[in-house]
């Protein structure tokens, strides 16, 4: 009858270790940063309440809450490890995202002056009207390889 009572209790004191267990895990994982470590808690409390349910019929409740308590630990940890990583990844997009504006700023701020400008605007315009004279065939040939020449001189000088 001694023995009896000691399995008991050793069965009794892991479900109440798998209690223990559980409700430490479920309040460290809800502290963001601490969440991750907390499924070690989690599946230790899953443990020890599935062994002491399974071994002895009294003390169920104890094992059954810290089964539960252990579960909610382990998916509230994985819940901060997605959620970690998403907020990461959408900042990392983000900050990628400002660096490319952030570049074309920069090249927008490259003009010396309007009229530098202006003469670039005047001969793309050129350009755009001699290619539309070859679209159309209206171009004389000698004339359009002179321009395209002087067109491409000057955008390998720039």
């Amino acid at each position: 009858m001694n023995n009896t009572t000691i399995n008991q209790n050793s069965r009794q004191g892991m479900a109440i270790a798998g209690l223990i267990l559980g409700i430490i895990g479920l309040l460290i994982s809800i502290i963001p940063c601490l969440g991750v470590f907390a499924i070690i808690l989690g599946v230790l409390a899953v443990i020890f309440g599935s062994v002491s349910l399974a071994k002895t019929n009294s003390s169920k409740g104890m094992s059954i809450a810290g089964i539960t308590l252990g579960g909610l630990t382990m998916f509230l940890s994985v819940f901060w490890i997605v959620f970690v990583i998403g907020i990461q990844n959408i900042a990392n997009n983000n900050f990628k995202e400002m660096i490319h504006w952030a570049n074309h700023i920069d090249n927008i701020g490259n003009i010396d002056n309007l009229d530098d400008y202006d003469d670039n605007t005047e001969s793309l315009d050129s350009l755009e009207k001699t290619l539309e004279e070859l679209e159309f065939g209206t171009a004389n040939d000698s004339v359009l390889s002179d321009t395209i020449s002087v067109k491409i001189e000057k955008s390998e000088e720039e």
